[in-house]
């Protein structure tokens, strides 16, 4: 278990988020693999070993959060982040309050 607090509970959203296999790709499950053996203090020998296949890992899980925040944005949303870390997506309101 990682030892700061807030990182910890992002590890457990990251865990109760994954849904197999419906919501990930190798390169998702990679990137968790990493996040949680570094988050636990353990060494990750790919890291030293075979940078470039972990940088393509993180890479290709970025590009498709941005992707899928742009999907999201055009059906109508929008995303703040909470202190701790956490994204709430909420429908886009006008100036009046309405939903748009």
């Amino acid at each position: 278990m990682a030892k700061d607090p807030q990182l910890a509970r992002t590890i457990r959203r990251m865990r109760r988020a994954r849904r197999f296999a419906q919501n990930t790709c190798p390169a998702s499950r990679h990137a968790q693999l990493i996040a949680e053996t570094l988050a636990e203090g353990r060494d990750y020998p790919m890291l030293r070993e075979e940078p470039e296949h972990v940088a393509g890992s993180i890479a290709s899980v970025v590009a498709d959060l941005f992707a899928a925040r742009t999907v999201l944005d055009q059906l109508g949303y929008t995303w703040t982040v909470r202190p701790d870390g956490a994204v709430i997506w909420k429908r886009k309101t006008n100036q009046s309050g309405e939903e748009t």
